[in-house]
């Protein structure tokens, strides 16, 4: 868990610092005491928390570019109250300056906790159309009940790197909360979806979106992997540094398709592991509540979409 602790405080910051890597330790901190030095901190790198006791005017700095969109991945934000009042609808909490390093302590291992921040909401409104652009970029048919889900799932991937360590489980039971239907229906659908960009959609575009060469074939990965590498190049899009310029001048393999191996230095997509691939022939079963139909979706992937190259 990344945090960075931007007091004016630095005697207090260590203390809770060190608080906290008692109590667990996976946490990664790092300390400023100014608002100039967290906006350039959290320009340069990604963190999940964000505890904000700067002063006012270095809130007041900080609390601004976050507001702006300056982060596409936002922090969640725990400000420290001068008593003078600055209103912030990105703060996540509030509390008094004089709470003790304790308190702190146990507020920002619950808002570790927490689902989205709230400045992930404000951003998805923006990211939409950049998601639905990057499916259409990929291929991926529209028709498709698990493009809604991808689409979902992006949205929530993309603004917060905290819901990447999740079970992919737990993607699945949220996304069917907010479809109404089954983590099971959510699975499939994905798993559809995911198939008809590896087998049917453009190679071209998964070359530059995922800067790997994939054998439609074969190198199909899971609903997991292709969520957290689609994230990726979202948020690099998002970032001004797009994936695909920096794989332009990659060397380029000398046949056509390659195998994704996952066990190779250079990494990439891995291939389907066995448990984790669903079969387009089985992709038709009704889920256990009855409320979704898959039947038509394997029809749109068999016959509906001819391969771009």
């Amino acid at each position: 868990m990344r945090l960075l602790l931007a007091m004016s405080d630095a005697t207090r910051a260590e203390k809770l610092a060190t608080l906290l890597y008692s109590r667990w330790e996976d946490w990664w901190i790092e300390l400023c005491t100014t608002g100039p030095q967290a906006v350039e901190l959290l320009d340069r790198g990604a963190y999940d928390l964000l505890l904000l006791g700067t002063g006012r005017a270095g809130d007041r700095q900080v609390l601004s570019w976050l507001e702006a969109g300056g982060l596409c991945s936002p922090p969640r934000v725990l400000r420290l109250d001068d008593t003078e009042g600055i209103s912030s609808a990105c703060a996540d909490r509030t509390v008094p300056v004089t709470a003790t390093p304790e308190q702190l302590c146990a507020l920002l291992e619950a808002l570790a906790k927490k689902p989205l921040p709230h400045l992930a909401l404000q951003m998805q409104r923006r990211l939409e159309p950049v998601v639905e652009a990057f499916l259409d970029e990929l291929n991926m048919p529209a028709a498709l009940k698990g493009r809604r889900y991808a689409a979902w799932l992006l949205l929530r991937l993309t603004t917060s790197r905290a819901s990447e360590r999740e079970a992919a489980g737990e993607w699945y039971r949220l996304c069917a909360g907010a479809h109404g239907t089954t983590p099971g229906a959510v699975e499939r659908c994905l798993r559809v979806a995911v198939e008809s960009v590896f087998t049917q959609g453009s190679l071209r575009a998964i070359e530059r979106c995922f800067g790997a060469t994939v054998d439609p074939e074969k190198g199909k990965p899971t609903n997991r992997v292709f969520l957290i590498k689609a994230a990726e190049h979202l948020r690099s899009l998002l970032d001004g540094h797009p994936l695909a310029e920096q794989q332009r001048d990659a060397p380029q393999p000398c046949s056509a398709h390659q195998r994704v191996n996952d066990t190779a230095d250079g990494g990439g997509l891995p291939a389907e592991e066995i448990g984790d691939q669903v079969e387009l022939e089985h992709a038709h079963q009704r889920p256990v509540d009855g409320t979704d139909n898959d039947q038509c979706q394997r029809d749109l992937i068999k016959h509906g979409f001819s391969l771009l190259f």
